[in-house]
């Protein structure tokens, strides 16, 4: 697994720790701090990559594309190691920037996966299709955010605006009250 990982061959490296693991548990200990290893390495480059680009002046060139590009790869090796919400938030902001809808989508949706219990990750996934114009699918996703925290003020104003969006008046009016009640 080591040589694998000093070889940048993640995958690899990750399945035969999962091994060695299973035939001697005895080097557990060992094994998980190799991959924190690995996995701090890829995030921590992938977290400067974002910095160098928040820093760009251009954030449309090709220097651009490339730190994006940088941020997506390193992330990923990251989550090959272990599951993580920031890394899957920073993965669809790279392909929004990127103007890869579809990879955005898949990104919001891994990072509600891997931490439901945020209202953050579903507020995203609204966001995603209020800007698609689907505010149906939108106000279904603020509600999950409002399952998880009720008196999100940013989320029930996003629900309330997307139902309104969407001609459910009633349900927007009801929602936009209940907002200021809570404001």
């Amino acid at each position: 697994g080591k040589i694998q990982g000093k070889r940048g061959l993640i995958t690899e490296m990750v399945s035969s720790f999962d091994k060695s693991t299973a035939i001697a548990p005895t080097f557990q200990k060992d094994i998980e701090l190799e991959k924190s290893s690995y996995f701090s390495k890829h995030y921590n480059d992938a977290v400067a990559a974002y910095n160098a680009f928040i820093k760009l002046e251009d954030r449309e060139g090709e220097a651009a594309k490339k730190k994006l590009n940088e941020v997506i790869d390193n992330f990923n090796k990251a989550l090959l190691i272990q599951p993580d919400y920031m890394a899957h938030r920073l993965i669809a902001i790279s392909y929004q920037n990127l103007g890869d809808d579809e990879n955005n989508l898949k990104a919001l949706q891994a990072a509600a996966e891997a931490k439901p219990d945020t209202v953050m990750a579903w507020i995203e996934l609204g966001y995603y299709y209020s800007r698609n114009k689907d505010y149906v699918q939108a106000a279904d996703y603020f509600e999950k955010g409002l399952g998880v925290d009720p008196d999100n003020v940013e989320c029930l104003t996003l629900y309330a605006q997307n139902l309104d969006f969407a001609d459910k008046k009633m349900e927007a009016i009801a929602a936009y009250k209940s907002a200021m009640e809570k404001n």
